[in-house]
Order: C-alpha cells, then sequence, then structure tokens
C-alpha cells in the first residue's frame, strides 16, 4: 500500500548526492526552506551522503524531513528500485534533480572511446533513466517539474573536455525536446547551468585519474584543465544552492524559466558565447595554453 504526503509538502528526488556537492547543496537549501520538503538524497554509495542542514538538526522546520536512498544512475534496476521505495513511502515526487554526473579530460582524438561511452551512460542516459522512470507518477498527478543539472560549457565547449560538453549539450537537446512533450500534463521541465562551483568534482577527476593519457599535450596542461574549475573563484555549492531554490520553485509552479545560470564564470561564458568564434577559439587557447603546450612532431 503506497503512502502519502500532504500535497503541501512537497517530495524531492536528488541524484548524485555524495558530499560537498551541488546534490547535496540543493537537498540542504530545500530542508532548509520553510516549505516542508520531504527530501531524498540518493547516491550509488548513500553512506557518503553528508547533508549539513541534517546534521543541524530540523528545528526550525519540523515539517521537513529527509531520507537517503541508494540509486546508480547507469543501472536501471536501480533506478526504478529506488523510485518504487519513494512511491511507496510517499505516494508522489513532485520534483526530481538529474544532477548525477562525472566528466573526462582529454583530447577527442586520443580519449578511449569506452571512457567517452562512461560519461554519456552517467550524464545523459542516466538523466534519461530517470525521467523514464519518475514521469509516469507525474502524469497520474498532472504535475511535477524535472530539473536538469547540465553546465555553462553545454554552450561552448573548451579544449580537453569535449566528451563532458557534448554529453551537457546532450543534455540540454533533451532537456528542450522534453519541455515541449510533457507541457500537456503539466509536468515542467528546467535546465540549470551552473559555473565553477566549489566542490570535490574536479578534485576527484584527478585522484581517481579520469584523464586520458596523451601523447599530443603534457599531463601539466591536463592537469590544469581538470581543475580549472577550481581555480576560477568558484562559487560555494551551498551558495550557489541557495540562488537556485527559487528558481526551481518559481518554474514548479509557473513553468518559467527554462533554463537559468548561477555560479563563477556564467556571465562571462553567457557573454563569449555571442562573440565570434574564432575570438572565442583565441582566448580559450590562451586560457588553456593550448598551443603552447602541443607537442609537435620532430
Amino acid at each position: 500500500m503506497a503512502g502519502s504526503v500532504d500535497a503541501r509538502h512537497k517530495v524531492v528526488l536528488v541524484t548524485g548526492c555524495s558530499a560537498d556537492g551541488i546534490g547535496a547543496a540543493l537537498c540542504d537549501v530545500f530542508l532548509e526552506a520553510q516549505c516542508g520538503y520531504h527530501v531524498v538524497a540518493t547516491a550509488r554509495n548513500p553512506e557518503k551522503i553528508k547533508l549539513r542542514a541534517a546534521a543541524a538538526g530540523t528545528e526550525n522546520n519540523k515539517d521537513a524531513e529527509w531520507t537517503a536512498l541508494r540509486m546508480d544512475v547507469t543501472d536501471a534496476a536501480s533506478v526504478e528500485q529506488c523510485v518504487a521505495e519513494v512511491m511507496e513511502k510517499y505516494g508522489r515526487i513532485d520534483i526530481v534533480v538529474n544532477n548525477a554526473g562525472m566528466t573526462m579530460i582529454g583530447t577527442v582524438a586520443e580519449t578511449p572511446l569506452e571512457d567517452m561511452q562512461n560519461v554519456f551512460d552517467t550524464n545523459v542516459y542516466g538523466a534519461i533513466r530517470v525521467i523514464q522512470a519518475v514521469a509516469p507518477h507525474m502524469k497520474k498527478q498532472r504535475s511535477g517539474l524535472i530539473v536538469n543539472v547540465s553546465s555553462i560549457v553545454s554552450e561552448l565547449a573548451t579544449p580537453f573536455s569535449g566528451t563532458y560538453c557534448a554529453t551537457k549539450s546532450a543534455l540540454n537537446a533533451f532537456s528542450d525536446a522534453l519541455r515541449m512533450e510533457m507541457k500537456p500534463f503539466g509536468i515542467k521541465v528546467l535546465v540549470v547551468l551552473p559555473g565553477a562551483i566549489r566542490s570535490n568534482f574536479s578534485n576527484n577527476i584527478v585522484a581517481h585519474a579520469k584523464i586520458a593519457r596523451s601523447t599530443w599535450y603534457t599531463m601539466t596542461t591536463l592537469e590544469r584543465r581538470a581543475q580549472a574549475s577550481q581555480r576560477s573563484n568558484p562559487t560555494p555549492a551551498h551558495d550557489f544552492a541557495q540562488l537556485m531554490l527559487p528558481q526551481i520553485e518559481k518554474c514548479h509552479a509557473t513553468g518559467s524559466p527554462s533554463y537559468v545560470r548561477a555560479g563563477s564564470l556564467s556571465t562571462m561564458f553567457l557573454v563569449w558565447k555571442h562573440l565570434p568564434r574564432a575570438l572565442t577559439d583565441a582566448l580559450f587557447d590562451k586560457h588553456n595554453g593550448v598551443s603552447e603546450s602541443a607537442i609537435l612532431p620532430n
């Protein structure tokens, strides 16, 4: 027998909630909001989910509650099981945030295809698995919001991160189609474009060797690219999440905006994407040390 919650208490499902990232920060701000959100934080290893709001307690918002569940977005059975558990407990899902993601640093010419496929499987197909599991329930409700966390580089690709940029561009395209398809059923779609956000995301790239070996460019250059977002005065994840909450709530209520961007470098990328491509190529070449670090043949 499925459970149920008061419709005033929206049920929010967030993927990719490992500590010190956007997912965990979004869970925190939902719990801190005075709306009594019921938050389901998910990760491949739920033991790694550490929420600041949960640690501090919810004395100021006694209607709020949260739970941690396992979800591996690359495994359809895991996704379906998690969604089934949420529906069993709450009987509804009002907002789903597709935040789970991974990246890969390397040249397009050298990154192993299998590594590229793994990134697509998480960033693109992972989000679609979640959408396909949740959307039927939102259809029955005739309401809901799907939030897809993309990136500012989805609109303007940068060197040495072509795979990641391509996955986020694909997510944008799927989101645009999805938004039109879901509208008759009262389901809204919001694409979030974070800029440089302070988190362990970039540190994990280097720590876990998610950098393709290169004979075209120095490894120092690729490692610097992996850490680029953390060297650009990144916005703290919690601050970013606080900026996103009112936008998410507005979109859930009205369907607008369709896209929202925030965080360090987001304004710069918005301006740069309207510049001539030759100029942005030159700017990225200089910023990333492309020409100066190229290993030319003898």
